[in-house]
């Protein structure tokens, strides 16, 4: 079963791009909310993806990580 709030958050994805002109790439708008876990559960989560993806070598001060790990939750 998909998540609700993701679908939400895919509409306004498609609202923002179409709609109101904004650029696939300047816009981040993850589903944040996930069936079943906490915000304190995700963020934990997400957390150790980020941390990993900065010891293989990511770079902590370029937004493409923390999107790659938010976009994984």
């Amino acid at each position: 079963m998909r998540d609700p709030d993701a679908g939400q958050v895919r509409e306004v994805r498609f609202h923002a791009v179409g709609k109101w002109g904004v650029d696939r790439g300047d816009l981040l708008a993850p589903a944040y909310w996930k069936r079943g876990s906490t915000n304190t559960e995700i963020d934990a989560t997400a957390r150790v993806r980020y941390e990993r993806a900065v010891a293989e070598g990511a770079n902590a001060y370029d937004p493409e990580p923390s999107t790659a790990v938010d976009l994984a939750v």
